[in-house]
């Protein structure tokens, strides 16, 4: 920002150049730009969006694979928001604080997340669950708990009142993965499946945010490795591997190698599979990525390795 702008608007652009950064997948940029925006809020005492930048910081250090920095900020990121006294703000720092503690694999994510949900039916009481972002965030842990009908509730309804094309396509993965869940366990409907999943990634790729395109493509691959279409599933850990490297979006990385090993397994190929794996645990531990130690564990036992 230009010199002469006064400090609060040079926060400002700042700001923006960081979510717009993120959202086209540069993220060098994008963090210094957050953090340098964060710095000046907070050094003007202006909370309520001190509170949004350190919310989106929280999100920036997440997907780069910095969890515990992730957690930290998130935890920062509510405290200013409490201070702001702003509603919203409250609950979607809650939610993103939550999001950070379920990728570290931490239990007191749901409890957050139930806070915030609160929070939601008090500040909007004719809509009283979590939406857009926020729902997604939480339709995605309730998913690792197998939560499928509950899911759909959550996802349908937030299609309700949802309108802009990021959150209608998050609902719209929410309603895939579930559906492929159920599908997995021998409940769901493979068309509507695939019908969702496919609409959801294209509706991701439209509202262009590239740090949610390979969720959508991830899911998509589990889906298309389940129905035995190994060249589809190929196609899309392909894209997803292209967005996540060029963008250093290491969380995508990691899911994307224990993908790359379930993949390489169901092809009867337990070499690369055991690299994949390898892969994956390596990132999982540096980054402190806990959400995904089962899956190692479940990857590993299928291989007959520790």
């Amino acid at each position: 920002p230009v010199a002469t702008l006064p400090p609060a608007d040079q926060a400002w652009v700042r700001g923006e150049a960081g979510v717009t950064w993120r959202a086209v997948g540069r993220l060098d940029e994008a963090g210094a730009a957050m953090t340098a925006g964060l710095a000046v809020r907070e050094r003007l005492e202006d909370w309520e969006n001190a509170a949004r930048a350190a919310g989106n910081l929280c999100q920036f250090h997440l997907l780069r694979g910095a969890v515990m920095a992730a957690v930290d900020t998130g935890r920062r990121a509510v405290e200013l928001a409490d201070r702001s006294g702003d509603g919203f703000m409250k609950l979607a720092n809650r939610t993103t604080l939550a999001d950070a503690l379920a990728q570290a694999g931490d239990p007191a994510a749901e409890t957050w997340f139930r806070e915030a949900e609160r929070m939601q039916a008090e500040y909007t009481p004719a809509h009283p669950r979590l939406s857009s972002v926020q729902g997604y965030q939480y339709c995605d842990l309730l998913l690792d708990r197998g939560a499928i009908v509950g899911v759909r509730d959550r996802a349908a309804a937030a299609l309700m009142v949802d309108r802009n094309l990021l959150s209608i396509a998050l609902d719209t993965l929410s309603l895939g993965r579930a559906e492929a869940l159920a599908v997995r366990q021998g409940s769901g409907d493979v068309g509507q499946a695939a019908t969702l999943l496919n609409d959801a990634v294209a509706k991701l790729r439209e509202a262009g945010q590239q740090q949610f395109i390979p969720s959508g493509l991830l899911a998509r691959a589990a889906f298309f490795r389940d129905r035995n279409q190994p060249a589809e599933a190929r196609r899309d850990l392909d894209e997803a591997f292209s967005i996540a490297r060029r963008g250093g979006m290491r969380l995508h990385l990691a899911d994307i190698a224990l993908e790359e090993a379930r993949l390489a397994l169901a092809a009867g190929q337990s070499g690369p599979a055991r690299e994949h794996l390898d892969e994956a645990r390596k990132l999982i531990a540096e980054m402190g990525y806990h959400r995904r130690d089962k899956d190692v564990a479940e990857i590993a036992a299928m291989l007959g390795v520790a």
